[in-house]
């Protein structure tokens, strides 16, 4: 279900297929038939209509942003991006490499929020990250 991996959702043309099949409830047509020519599934088209039923239109418009707030706002990011870029050795790390433990305690540090590895890529795509979490084999050190 759902986009292929980073394939962003387009909301407004989502709203626009639930629109459309709006009208085309309000023509008449069945949900089986709506859901033909949107080329969606049936059960879609009945959601659709359960919410129209239970919200109106208004249900059907989009709801907003979809999926967790950003972890950090858009100044912390860009502060993040400077301090990324000024590199690890200027924390007292003995490499110029960033990895995710490296970012995350970056984080903490400066904004006060422990973020698991995952976020701490996502929330620091501005510079190439080593996605090890350690520097290499035996070398204890993040």
């Amino acid at each position: 279900m759902g986009n292929p991996r980073g394939v962003r959702r387009d909301f407004a043309a989502l709203e626009q297929r639930r629109l459309e099949g709006l009208r085309l409830l309000k023509q008449g047509l069945n949900q089986s038939e709506v859901a033909r020519r949107l080329h969606v599934c049936s059960q879609s088209v009945s959601r659709w209509a359960q919410t129209l039923e239970q919200s109106g239109e208004k249900g059907l418009r989009a709801a907003g942003r979809a999926g967790r707030l950003p972890l950090l706002d858009t100044r912390q990011r860009q502060r993040l991006e400077k301090l990324l870029l000024e590199g690890p050795e200027k924390l007292g790390y003995e490499t110029p490499l960033w990895t995710c433990p490296r970012v995350a305690d970056l984080i903490e540090r400066e904004f006060g929020g422990a973020l698991p590895c995952r976020p701490c890529l996502e929330t620091a795509p501005a510079v190439e990250l080593e996605s090890a979490t350690t520097e290499g084999p035996g070398s204890g050190t993040q």
